[in-house]
């Protein structure tokens, strides 16, 4: 039982699917109270052409809605809006507007002396849209490319000169060993393969020095978790 159809599903041919072939396969009575659809007492069960149509309006209406979302977030990011979760160390968030940075004073001491390396917010740089939900619904995040992201310089009060900053960055760059990895082929399973146990996502990895990885569940660290606590060869797969 629904409220109706939209809260159902986004994707009309998804809910078309599970209305018209597995619902009635699996003899289950599927109702939507907000739009008088019944399986067992419509005289033609939920098949009418206005139930497809109304998935149909609320598919598009929640991909509108996603647009423009993303664009409303798009114009708030150019203008140097906060959207994290938390104030990274050595900052608060302005009660007035949570999406404004305050200098914390009682740890600025403490963050000039030992911030994050690689982080430019700490030197007033805002840096957003750094990843991007690849499908409405699906709630996969793919990372944007650097060159592609947001970037407002000056948005709020630095902890750190540009200055130091990148005297760092060239410090750290000189010391990178940067270490290519060129695979055999395309791991067509990639993202695919889930553990049977906890039923998540399992991680791939690259063999050091090889072109062939492995497959394995990162939660079997995990206290009182039953995941396989081996490696299973892509080759195998």
């Amino acid at each position: 039982m629904v409220k109706d159809l939209s809260r159902f599903a986004r994707d009309y041919i998804e809910a078309g699917t599970y209305i018209d072939q597995i619902f009635p396969y699996m003899q289950v009575r599927f109702i939507s109270v907000g739009d008088g659809c019944d399986r067992n007492k419509n005289e033609h069960g939920i098949s009418s052409i206005d139930v497809p149509f109304k998935n149909m309006v609320y598919d598009y209406y929640s991909k509108d809605i996603s647009q423009k979302m993303k664009a409303s977030v798009k114009v708030r990011q150019e203008c140097g809006d906060f959207f994290g979760s938390k104030a990274p160390c050595g900052y608060a968030k302005l009660k007035e507007d949570h999406h404004q940075l305050i200098v914390d004073e009682t740890v600025r001491g403490f963050v000039e002396e030992t911030y994050v390396l690689t982080n430019p917010i700490y030197t007033s740089t805002i840096t957003g849209g750094k990843t991007r939900v690849q499908e409405v619904g699906s709630g996969i995040k793919k990372w944007v490319n650097s060159d592609e992201r947001i970037v407002v310089d000056n948005k709020h009060e630095a902890i750190i000169s540009k200055e130091d900053f990148g005297k760092v960055q060239e410090k750290l760059n000189s010391n990178t060993k940067h270490i290519t990895r060129e695979r055999k082929h395309v791991q067509i399973l990639q993202d695919k393969i889930y553990c049977g146990h906890c039923h998540h996502k399992m991680s791939f990895t690259v063999y050091y020095g090889k072109k062939s990885g492995y497959y394995y569940s990162y939660r079997y660290k995990i206290k009182d978790c039953s995941c396989m606590k081996g490696k299973i060869a892509a080759e195998i797969l």
